[in-house]
């Protein structure tokens, strides 16, 4: 029995040795070349990508397209698909608003917690998940946050560009978000996609990516089932693929050739829907696509006017953010985002640039017209008062892999890198910030103790008129007496209130009380008092408030003059002769 059962199983090895001799053969014979386990894993884990890139995943009973339209932000995530911001990550749920969050982005204030809100495209939701602890523990450098928790509200749209964010932004506050600092994190969007994906089909370049595909299967029937059987064909190439890529499989020639004959059997017809949306969007006459669907369709004559247009867009929104965040007391950072389109931005291998860099893809271009561009205006914003910083370069000398793909989406390393460059800058400039208010409130408190501290400076009043003093040889009489006890007016005290100076024989005004009638005696010459110039000069223009009661007007204070009450006064603009200056 023992001798058959090795008979069986040395034939049976012997077998799988023949069928594997005529698998790597038929393979050769049919590719051109042998078998060759490495590539072939490699262009398994790109069709895995590249069904992920599209927004849909390898799991047949998920719906096609987690995508929906949003009237104020363009293009969402549908809640009721429950899909992750990077389909295959350990990632987040789709809030209902339709942001990737586990969270609602409504927070309300608590002295405990310092609510952050990340703004952005991909790699500004994936930093705001991968790299939070990176950004809270430099938070927790700040003076002020100390014993406050940071909490993430990630309002970040993959695939989204300026003015998206903005629009985001402020439809959270009408909706009640608060916010104590708001982080965007863009730029590579903002330069591809209106080249990539607006442009290239007629969609206007200020329109959100992706539009015309959403707005396509509203009105257009027969193009949306095509997408449909393009996106689940491409959803079957990546499951295919990632079922061959099980160890029992991945080093077998016959599970090779299977894999290979499938693949390209599902790709034949991939191309042949391609080919037949292509002729479809042919036939449709330019004059009758929809305002809807394109927009105004602005087509810039040149690069440069687009690239004008794109920069602009890009700095305006911006500038939009930092004003309304500062209209409600919110701190807003911004941030320019590495990409691997950026030469010498960061060392990289063979396989981080054969994932991230496309030969002979648009998104070298764009990257190279825009971001030196944009640097130009960031000086702009700098000097409106925007916290913008240039994180472009933030993976140099990181010869790790980050990059993940075309689109520069980054890994957990990647994630965490970028993390602690923005924590680092928003703790910096939050604590500068905090120093200069509290010096601000320390000059301010100071110098309202000197106020309080320095008397008024004394005004002398003007001269009397000859009128009102009556004529030179008149008798001198004796002065009404003081309306306060124990103050009586002496020939050195100056002339009493005004209230009190009525010329003889004039009757009071209509409503007034009867106002003693008396003869004022001569004054002496007003004389200058000498004034003590105060230390701070913010001091200087400071004079005392007339309030006319007597008690508070003394000798040499200034006095409130009524023309009406007194009809021989000076008009207003002559000057006494000997009058000091004021």
């Amino acid at each position: 029995m023992l001798k058959r059962l090795v008979v069986f199983l040395s034939l049976a090895a012997l077998s799988v040795a023949a069928c594997e001799a005529v698998a790597r053969w038929v393979y050769g014979r049919v590719q051109g070349h042998p078998v060759d386990f490495g590539p072939v894993d490699a262009r398994k884990r790109e069709l895995v990508a590249e069904a992920i890139a599209l927004g849909t995943r390898t799991d047949p009973a998920v719906p096609e397209d987690p995508w929906t339209l949003h009237p104020y932000l363009g293009v969402m995530r549908d809640p009721a698909v429950p899909e992750t911001n990077r389909p295959g990550d350990p990632g987040l749920p789709v809030s209902p608003v339709g942001f990737v969050d586990d969270k609602s982005p409504i927070v309300a204030p608590s002295p405990r917690e310092v609510v952050v809100g990340v703004f952005g495209g991909a790699v500004a939701w994936r930093t705001s998940k991968d790299g939070a602890a990176a950004i809270e523990a430099a938070l927790a450098r700040v003076p002020a946050l100390r014993g406050r928790k940071p909490v993430f509200v990630r309002a970040a749209i993959d695939g989204g560009k300026q003015p998206q964010q903005l629009l985001a932004f402020a439809w959270l506050l009408s909706l009640g978000a608060h916010f104590d600092a708001i982080v965007e994190i863009d730029g590579f969007g903002e330069a591809v996609v209106p080249l990539r994906s607006n442009l290239a089909r007629g969609v206007d370049p200020g329109y959100p990516g992706g539009w015309d595909l959403q707005v396509s299967k509203l009105e257009d029937p027969v193009r949306g089932r095509l997408n449909g059987e393009i996106a689940t064909m491409t959803r079957l190439r990546g499951s295919w693929a990632e079922t061959f890529l099980l160890p029992p499989l991945r080093s077998s020639a016959i599970a090779t050739l299977a894999w290979r004959l499938g693949d390209d059997a599902i790709a034949r017809k991939t191309v042949d829907r391609r080919m037949e949306l292509a002729d479809h969007e042919g036939q449709l006459d330019q004059e009758r696509r929809s305002f809807a669907r394109n927009g105004p369709g602005r087509a810039p004559s040149s690069d440069a006017g687009l690239r004008e247009e794109l920069v602009r867009t890009w700095r305006d929104s911006s500038l939009q953010m930092h004003r309304l965040a500062t209209a409600n007391g919110i701190l807003y950072f911004h941030f320019l985002q590495p990409t691997p389109h950026l030469p010498g931005s960061k060392p990289m291998g063979e396989p981080e640039r054969s994932a991230a860099v496309r030969e002979g893809g648009i998104e070298a271009r764009a990257v190279a017209q825009a971001y030196p561009a944009m640097r130009e205006a960031a000086a702009g914003l700098r000097e409106a008062g925007v916290r913008f910083h240039d994180a472009s370069g933030a993976f140099q000398g990181v010869e790790a892999p980050v990059y993940l793909d075309p689109d520069g989406r980054v890994n957990e390393r990647g994630a965490a890198i970028l993390g602690r460059r923005v924590g680092d800058a928003m703790a910096r400039e939050w604590t500068e910030r905090d120093e200069v208010l509290a010096r601000a409130r320390g000059e301010a408190d100071e110098m309202a103790g000197v106020r309080a501290a320095v008397p008024p400076p004394c005004v002398p009043g003007p001269e009397p008129s000859p009128g009102q003093l009556g004529s030179a040889d008149a008798a001198p009489t004796t002065p009404t007496p003081s309306a306060s006890p124990g103050l009586e007016a002496s020939p050195g005290d100056g002339p009493p209130p005004d209230e009190a100076r009525v010329p003889a024989g004039a009757e009071p005004e209509d409503g007034a009380g009867a106002v003693p009638v008396a003869t004022v005696s001569p004054l002496p010459a007003a004389r200058p008092v000498p004034r003590r110039a105060p230390e701070d000069p913010e001091l200087a223009p400071i004079a005392p408030r007339p309030t006319g009661d007597p008690e508070l007007e003394g000798p040499g204070r200034g006095r409130v003059r009524d023309p009406e009450l007194e009809p021989g006064g000076r008009r207003e603009g002559e000057a006494s002769a000997g009058a000091p200056s004021g």
